[in-house]
Parts: C-alpha cells; structure tokens; sequence
C-alpha cells in the first residue's frame, strides 16, 4: 500500500478528501440478508462517536480561527470519525462485505480507507463556513435520498447473484465519496470545495482505463538504475577536463590534508589507495521540490454506465426529497394528530378550517365588487349577492358536518351551542342575499349584529375543542 506524502503546508491546504473503495467483490448471501441488522452496533456506537465530533467541531472552529488551522489532535479524531462513517456506509450499501473495525485508526487491511491532510486554512473562509457549505449540502441530500432509493434494488440484486454490480458499486462509490469530502470541508479537514462527483478525470493520465468502476491505485515510482561505470570511465584526480579542454578538473583532486595528517595512504593501504571520486549513488541524487506533486491519491475511476447512474441518483433523490417534504409533512401531521386527539377533534377542526376558507372567499368576492363605481347598480348588486350565497352555503356545510359526528354527551351543550350559533348566522346570510339594493345590504349589516354574530361562531367553536380535549 502506498504510504501518504508528507507534502508542504501550502501543498497539503490543497488536499481533498481521499477515500479508497477497491472494487466490487463476491459477497456472501447470509450477510447480504441480514445486513442492516449486522450493522446496528456500529451505528450506534457510531452516533455517540458523531457526538463527540460535534462538540470537537465547535471547539476546532474557534481554533481554527485563531490559529489559522485546526490543533492537531482534533484533526486525528475528526479524520477518524468521517473514515469510520465511510467504512460503515460502504459497508450498508454493499460496497464491501468484510465487518467494519470499531476504530478511528487507518486499517491498510479494510478494503475501505480515508486520508486527509488538513493545513492552514483562510479564517474568513472558516466564518462563513456553513454558508459556503450549503451548495453541496443540498448535492449531498439529493445523493444520499437517491442511494437509498437504488439500494433496494442493489440488495436484491446482490441477494441474488452474490455480487453487486460494478455499474452500482462505481455510482455509490461515486457517492460515498462525494458525502465524505462534504464532511471533510465542513469539519475544515480540507480547504478543497466537493468536487469531482463523476470519477476523476485524470485517470488516463495514471494509465487506467474505465472498463470496472473503483478506486485504482496509482502506479509505483519507477527507478533508472545507474549505467554501469567501467573503470576507463572511473574520474581520476588530476586527470584532464572530461571535455578534453583545460586543465584538470579541481573538483576531482583531493582536498589538501589537515595539520598533523598524512600527506599519504599508510603504506600497508598503498596498494589499493586511489583517491578517486565515486559515482553518486541514487540515493545522493537531489530531488525535485514536492510542492508540485499531489498527495498519495486513490483515483476513483467510473464507466460510461456508473457516471449515467450517479447522475440519475442525483434527479431521482432530489424528486424523493421534494416529494418527501411535501406530502411527508402533511402524513406526518396528521399522524400525530390522530394519536395525539381524539378523532371528533380532528372533524371538527377540519370543518371548521374549510368554514374558514369560506370566509377568505367572501372577502375576496367583496372587494371585487367594490371595483363597480355605480352602487346602485345591478351588476354590484349581483356581485355581492352571490359573494353572500356562497358563505351561506359554506357555513350550512360546516352544520352539517357537524351533524354527522358521533359526539359523546359529555359535549352535548358545546354541540348545542356551536349548532345555534351556525343557524342563526346562516339565516342572517339569507337576509342580507334578499336585500333590494346595495345601500340597504349594508343598513341590514350594521344593524343586524353581523360581526357578533361571526365572532359567537368562532368562540363556541373553540369551546367545542376544548371540552374534546
């Protein structure tokens, strides 16, 4: 296994979020099965582990501000925390079927692995930090909705053949790591924004080709062993210039001995003294400066099918999670209100909702006939007619629902109430809807009590609900 770079700290600050998957192995079917039950301890062990990363994260936050970069044993736990959750990801959805170690720790033996090298970071970028994250915040909630949609049909298939297909195992990979390097920058592991979604793009530069989704190891270093040196080639002191011009070379004589040290090789050594110049071994060679070089990189490498696939994970998880907004909450609410209250509750409240609608429509209806300059006229007169049969025929509906709910007699005189209340007020509709004209509509609804009347329906209805209660 290839060994991380040290790099230098302008180098590392460039580091993204690295994370090993391999490739798509045989798995075995009892696992298969029983996978989300064989994973339960490590999650919950895992979400204590999240906890401390939390509180960690806070503290990292204000260090990193300070100091321009994260202390050091904050990076080892919050490194260890986003390689664990990696490895238990990977493992739900099938990635790998070797059992995740309960360990921070790298494992160069686990088929999934995670490597950051965190450096200085910009302290304005650490402030706004949750903002600059919300873009990939929402690329990751998409993603994860869309994995969890596709591993239902991952597991039955890998139920099946006893392999997941490299189609699937190069999406989710594709995903896994995506998720990991938003953790990475959020926990400012990393000054690199999540990228790189679809595979890199570079692994044809590292001589793989995209015929199997995975991680692919990048090539080992290669060494030119040194030419052999005859020893007609071996530099001797004194001797000409190599280029055969001027005269010998002063880099090849001898430094001229200390005070109190022979001129000489003892004479027992004479015979193999030669004060010559050995070629450097590779060792001695300099080396090129590695601010260029990248970090020890595991390139994910996707076919044609794998990036087609993430990309739909991504529309598809994005619908589920609108869809899920939309029409969860609205399941949600009325679960918890058909535990939390009493069915006539829930009836009563629901008419009376819709009774209030008929409400807002009369005021809407109103205030179109109020465009009519003429008030004598029969168009406005027409208009306000109707605008008060409408509510009139709004509130007979909500006396009957009323009617058709099973109270307890417990509730019989807040009944009694509500319904009197209803009948008088739709009764006054009627009147108002036979007015001759529109002066004598609005006589009728200064003088009858219309608001009070409005006002008794919604107090003996909130009488009605709290004696359901």
């Amino acid at each position: 296994m290839v060994q991380p770079v040290e790099l230098a700290p302008r180098a590392i600050a460039r580091t993204p979020v690295e994370v090993r998957f391999g490739m798509t192995q045989p798995q075995r079917r009892p696992t298969v099965l029983f996978r989300l039950v064989l994973v339960v301890p490590q999650a919950l062990v895992l979400v204590f582990v999240s906890l401390g990363a939390q509180i960690v994260l806070v503290l990292g936050w204000f260090g990193a501000l300070a100091l321009g970069r994260l202390p050091k044993p904050f990076v080892r736990y919050l490194v260890g925390v986003v390689r664990w959750g990696a490895r238990v990801q990977a493992y739900s959805f099938l990635l790998t079927d070797r059992y995740p170690p309960f360990s921070l720790d790298e494992d160069p033996s686990y088929p999934v692995d995670l490597t950051a090298a965190p450096g200085r970071v910009r302290r304005l970028a650490v402030l706004v930090r949750i903002v600059l994250v919300l873009p990939a915040y929402v690329v990751t909630i998409a993603l994860v909705y869309g994995m969890l949609v596709a591993s239902v049909i991952a597991w039955c298939i890998t139920l099946v053949t006893g392999r997941l297909p490299d189609t699937l195992f190069g999406a989710f990979a594709a995903v896994l790591r995506y998720q990991a390097r938003f953790q990475g920058y959020l926990m400012m592991l990393t000054s690199v924004y999540p990228a790189a979604l679809l595979g890199d793009v570079d692994a044809v530069r590292i001589g793989t080709t995209p015929s199997e989704s995975g991680t692919v190891m990048p090539p080992e270093p290669t060494h030119v062993s040194p030419r052999p040196v005859s020893a007609d080639e071996v530099p001797v002191a004194g001797a000409p210039n190599p280029i055969g011009i001027g005269p010998a070379s002063p880099e090849l004589s001898p430094p001229a001995p200390a005070p109190g040290w022979p001129a000489g090789p003892p004479d027992h050594l004479a015979a193999v003294w030669s004060p010559v110049i050995a070629p450097p071994t590779p060792a001695a060679i300099p080396m090129p400066p590695t601010e260029h070089l990248g970090p020890v990189r595991w390139p994910l490498v996707l076919t044609v099918a794998a990036r087609w696939l993430t990309v739909v994970l991504l529309v598809l998880g994005g619908a589920t999670f609108v869809t899920l907004q939309v029409w969860g909450n609205r399941a949600l609410s009325a679960a918890v209100t058909s535990v939390v209250f009493p069915p006539q509750y829930t009836q009563v409240a629901t008419a009376y909702t819709e009774a209030g609608e008929g409400s807002e429509v009369f005021q809407q209806s109103i205030r179109s006939c109020n465009a009519v300059t003429d008030p004598t006229s029969a168009v406005m007169l027409h208009c306000v007619r109707n605008a008060v049969a409408a509510w009139s025929a709004t509130s007979q509906e909500y006396l009957t629902r009323l009617s058709d709910i099973d109270f307890a007699p417990s509730v019989g005189s807040e009944v009694a109430n509500l319904e009197t209340a209803i009948g008088n007020f739709v009764t006054t509709l009627d009147v108002l809807a036979e007015q001759p004209d529109v002066v004598a509509f609005n006589a009728d609804i200064e003088s009858s009590g219309f608001q009070r009347e409005v006002d008794q329906i919604n107090s003996d209805t909130v009488a009605l609900l709290r004696a359901l209660l």
